[in-house]
């Protein structure tokens, strides 16, 4: 059996792999945002700096899940 720590940490690196794996694809185009309804989208490209401030959050998603890791431990 698991103990409750780990199954935290389980669960938020489930949620960073997840995060990393979109941004993964945005940036080899194999998903694309789309604006606007269903009857009228525009397919939106992702700019280069929106394309640092997804991969700048990643790395705060990263720190986030070590420090509430370590935080839990002690």
């Amino acid at each position: 059996m698991k103990s409750k720590l780990f199954e935290d940490f389980d669960e938020r690196a489930q949620e960073v792999s997840k995060y990393f794996f979109l941004l993964q694809n945005l940036e080899q185009g194999s998903i694309q945002l789309a604006m606007g309804n269903v009857k009228h989208q525009k397919v939106k490209k992702i700019d280069t700096e929106l394309e640092k401030t997804l991969k700048a959050t990643g790395f705060l998603l990263l720190y986030n899940l070590i420090e509430s890791t370590i935080r839990n431990a002690i």
